[in-house]
């Protein structure tokens, strides 16, 4: 594994900030580490970089630990921290060129590792410019290009698309799907979108524990809102029909969403047990929908529209952290 942590736990006094942790990351995948705030993941990710020493437990890069063998550990990880720590008096070439050095580059190596990391985070308009002077988003693009320096082989990225622009973090998305096969990424983000675009994996943390770990459809499978049909019909509203859709074997619940004199929208919760379907079918061959429309028509209404909702990443993630 390129990247391991090992029943790690982390404590601040008496505050638990990381619970016996364990979490594996290979080559080609793309981990999104999600959680609400003080759940535990930046301090996971500060001692993946070597920064916090692990209470107990070990975490290791390329089979090294972090905190025994930090030089040997630290060559294969590159890291973006949340806020972009610059040198203010430096352009964004002489930092660069300084990480790189400090990374072991040298000569034409350390030119051509600047140059991609440059082409990549899309710098080149401001390689000249004096850090301190740049946007907020161009500081944290030249931050996440020197994390790129020396080619490492675990990439940790806490909030990458930061004060980014929406072709900004378009960019950074290609960034990431062209190097995944060759890396293993940690992506820490609040925004469930750019989980669903970037990653292969989601590992959910709540007070410093696991909640949740697989993949991003698996998420938005857990909420409680999923298979849920909304229905609009004209023309035939009646208690009847209601009363024969709620009696059908196939729906647990009928909500009125809204009931005006010639147009009504509902809610139809679809049973748990069809899950494993995805409620394709009432009974061999006859599906949900035609049952919907034979129903309103039975009762003089006129279907308009019929969607369905497959579930939620967002309503899932709250479901796991609240409280």
């Amino acid at each position: 594994m390129k990247l391991s942590f090992e029943n790690t736990s982390k404590m601040f006094g008496e505050k638990i900030a990381v619970n016996k942790l364990n979490l594996e990351l290979d080559t080609g995948q793309v981990i999104g580490l999600l959680g609400p705030n003080g759940a535990g993941k930046s301090t996971s990710m500060r001692m993946a970089a070597g920064y916090y020493r692990p209470t107990s437990g070990a975490v290791k890069l390329a089979g090294y630990d972090v905190w025994k063998a930090p030089l040997e550990a630290k060559k294969h990880l590159g890291y973006l921290p949340e806020r972009a720590p610059l040198y203010s008096d430096a352009s964004c070439l002489e930092y660069l060129s300084y990480i790189g050095q400090l990374k072991g580059l040298r000569g034409k190596k350390l030119k051509q590792d600047i140059d991609y990391a440059i082409e990549a985070c899309s710098l080149q308009p401001v390689k000249n410019q004096i850090t301190r002077t740049l946007s907020k988003g161009f500081k944290h693009r030249v931050c996440l290009a020197q994390s790129l320096l020396a080619d490492p082989e675990v990439l940790i990225f806490d909030e990458p698309t930061d004060g980014l622009d929406p072709n900004q973090k378009q960019e950074i998305r290609n960034l990431v799907d062209r190097i995944k096969r060759n890396k293993a990424i940690v992506i820490s983000t609040h925004i469930l979108e750019e989980v669903e675009a970037m990653c292969t994996d989601v590992y959910v943390m709540h007070r410093g524990q696991r909640v949740f770990n697989g993949s991003a459809q698996a998420l938005q499978a857990l909420s409680s809102d999923k298979d849920v049909l909304h229905v609009e019909l004209t023309d035939g509203h009646s208690n009847k029909l209601i009363d024969e859709l709620e009696r059908h074997p196939v729906i647990s619940r009928v909500h009125i969403v809204s009931a005006e004199k010639h147009r009504t929208r509902l809610e139809l919760a679809l049973k748990p047990e069809l899950n494993e379907d995805r409620g394709e079918h009432c009974t061999p061959g006859t599906s949900i929908i035609k049952m919907i429309c034979d129903t309103a028509a039975k009762h003089g209404a006129s279907i308009q529209e019929i969607s369905r909702n497959n579930g939620s990443s967002a309503e899932s993630f709250r479901q796991l952290t609240h409280a």
